[in-house]
């Protein structure tokens, strides 16, 4: 059974609403993306506090981050949006960064490594306004990310971070400037993700992820092409790991969907 659940918003008025309503079921929203003319939410069971902040400017953006650190709360998404910069917010963790502005992919390499010495690890980017903006977090596990110019590309870093004694997940999906961006983690499961070219083939998608043991946790689009990264929830005996860990691995390596899971993955566990 599914811990998260998808809501497809018409416009972004829509959003605080959609928020409100599925804070009161339990759920709180850990990612949003756009494509297509519409917004595409994605909410987890959680407890604590959470919320979200729309800046037009990223100088308005910065104010209402700083607004809401003064409530409590720190920002762990950032999202542009028809020319907004919309934030996800959530209880404060032990340590938060972020840009200070868009920046170029050389910069913004130059950044992850400079946070990454100071403890902090990558755990979101979005492309907005001509630039790239990282926010970073305090957390245990390695890190890493990849820069792809294509899917195919993106398929075969994907593959690196897992198989050649990484052990990393994909986490995170950003689409900006031509180029698809990938963030690793190390987590206490594995993940896999898939393509579709509309929504209607990216929601069936979901549904059958679902019936797999997979959660929905990250969405990208770009290109005409919506993305979802996918998390194997643990409620799962070892067996059905196995299984569609074995089954997803055989399709990556056919070129199917580029999504790859193998049993070196149970290692994390």
């Amino acid at each position: 059974m599914s811990n998260n659940v998808y809501t497809i918003i018409e416009n972004l008025s829509e959003f605080g609403e959609i928020l409100q309503e599925n804070w009161e079921k339990g759920y709180e929203v850990i990612d949003v993306e756009s494509g297509d003319d519409i917004l595409f939410g994605v909410f987890q069971e959680a407890d604590g506090l959470s919320g979200f902040a729309v800046g037009g400017s990223y100088d308005e953006f910065t104010t209402q981050i700083n607004t809401k650190w003064e409530q409590g709360v720190e920002i762990v998404e950032a999202e542009y949006i028809d020319g907004e910069w919309l934030g996800i917010f959530q209880e404060p963790v032990d340590a938060n960064g972020r840009s200070n502005s868009p920046v170029t992919l050389d910069e913004l390499k130059t950044q992850i490594n400079s946070q990454w010495n100071k403890g902090l690890d990558l755990v979101d980017v979005e492309y907005g306004d001509g630039g790239w903006v990282g926010v970073y977090q305090k957390r245990t596990g390695d890190n890493g990310y990849g820069i792809a110019e294509s899917l195919d590309e993106f398929g075969a870093q994907f593959n690196t971070h897992f198989n050649q004694g990484r052990g990393l997940d994909l986490v995170g999906v950003e689409y900006g400037d031509g180029k698809w961006f990938g963030i690793y983690q190390n987590t206490p499961s594995f993940s896999g993700y898939e393509i579709a070219s509309s929504i209607d083939e990216f929601t069936t998608q979901i549904t059958t992820w679902e019936e797999q043991g997979f959660d929905l946790i990250d969405v990208g689009y770009g290109d005409s092409t919506w993305f979802g990264v996918y998390e194997i929830t643990t409620s799962y005996s070892l067996d059905l790991y196995m299984t569609i860990g074995l089954a997803e691995h055989n399709m990556a390596m056919q070129g199917i969907n580029a999504v790859a899971a193998g049993a070196n993955s149970l290692s994390t566990f």
